[in-house]
């Protein structure tokens, strides 16, 4: 029974996540006050164990100061860095998102970012791509 309330949680999750990231395209997610320049990243061959960075640069573009209240990663695997100050009106500021390669394949991660605009939904990032092994004998 718990196996299965976990797992329609994270379906919950998941749920959400995706229907969030559908409003974030159409721009209702903070409209009209913060311009995302990159939602998504995804990156192809990155050698197992060599962290990759990712960039999300974004504008603010309402008339008064921006606050990034949280920035939540979906693992432990992804650490992020973002603005701590405020972001003034017109100004731009970029989060950067790690992801720590110590799997090999495919990956899927949501970073979900809380701003002073909405404190209550999360807007989330997205950085996908595919950690490969290579070969010591090449």
């Amino acid at each position: 029974m718990k196996k299965l309330i976990a797992g329609l949680m994270i379906l919950g999750f998941a749920q959400t996540a995706f229907s969030q990231e559908l409003k974030s395209v159409d721009n209702t997610l903070n409209a009209g006050k913060v311009e995302w320049l990159v939602r998504q990243v995804r990156v192809e061959d990155i050698p197992y164990g060599k962290p990759h960075k990712a960039d999300f640069p974004f504008k603010n573009i309402s008339s008064e100061p921006m606050y990034i209240n949280w920035v939540k990663t979906s693992c432990h695997c992804t650490a992020t860095n973002w603005p701590k100050e405020p972001i003034p009106a017109g100004e731009t500021g970029v989060i950067t998102v790690e992801y720590d390669a110590l799997t090999e394949g495919t990956f899927y991660k949501i970073v979900s970012v809380l701003t002073s605009f909405d404190p209550r939904a999360g807007v989330p990032l997205v950085i996908t791509g595919k950690v490969v092994k290579t070969n010591p004998d090449k």
